[in-house]
């Protein structure tokens, strides 16, 4: 059990690592330093994974759990604090990714990773074709959390016949107005714009 334990919270640490590599880079490229920022708490939330693991075999689990919160509380109040300017860097990176898609290039397997890309997609093939995509490309990211887990023998099968449970139901229940209000609603706003702006040249 103890074996578990420690490997489990190396993994969630090695997870977090990768999600705040994946934002420092985004946060580069955009230009968002709120990217940067929730790059910087799942560093944290990296270390008090790293943290916790050390508690079952260190002689006095305090110091761990002390260290651990310590990283916790520090990564809660990086997101709480900067939780509207995540959403509005969100918000802003899908409406400027609204009005610079060319639906005319060809769709590369990057496209997948940015809203630009998706906004492309669903030019190309359609709003129901590409939610569907968004949804299966969700679910195939999420998946490899537990088949990492059953590829490393990290935990028992009903833990894993669990987790992959969870997330074959939460991931679609999640990803649908995520899509909506990401792509649709900024694909409907840029259209308005556009159909507005050819208006005024039309009246001029």
């Amino acid at each position: 059990m103890t074996n578990f334990f420690s490997s489990l919270m190396i993994f969630g640490a090695a997870i977090f690592i990768a999600i705040a590599a994946i934002g420092i880079i985004r946060g580069h490229i955009l230009k968002e330093k709120i990217y940067k920022i929730g790059g910087l708490a799942c560093i944290l939330m990296a270390l008090a994974g790293v943290s916790l693991s050390f508690a079952p075999l260190a002689p006095s689990p305090i110091i761990p759990l002390v260290v651990t919160g310590g990283f916790f509380a520090t990564a809660a109040i990086l997101v709480f604090t900067n939780y509207s300017k995540f959403f509005e860097a969100s918000l802003r990176e899908a409406e400027n990714a609204s009005t610079k898609i060319d639906p005319a290039k060809p769709l590369k397997f990057s496209d997948i990773f940015m809203w630009e890309g998706w906004f492309k997609i669903v030019k190309q093939w359609g709003t129901h074709k590409a939610l569907v995509l968004y949804v299966l490309f969700n679910l195939c990211v999420g998946s490899l959390i537990p088949l990492t887990l059953w590829i490393f023998n990290i935990g028992n099968a009903f833990f894993v016949v669990l987790l992959t449970t969870a997330i074959i139901v939460m991931i679609p229940i999640l990803s649908i107005p995520i899509f909506y209000q990401q792509i649709i609603r900024n694909m409907e706003t840029a259209n308005n714009d556009y159909s507005n702006s050819d208006s005024q040249k039309q009246t001029a």
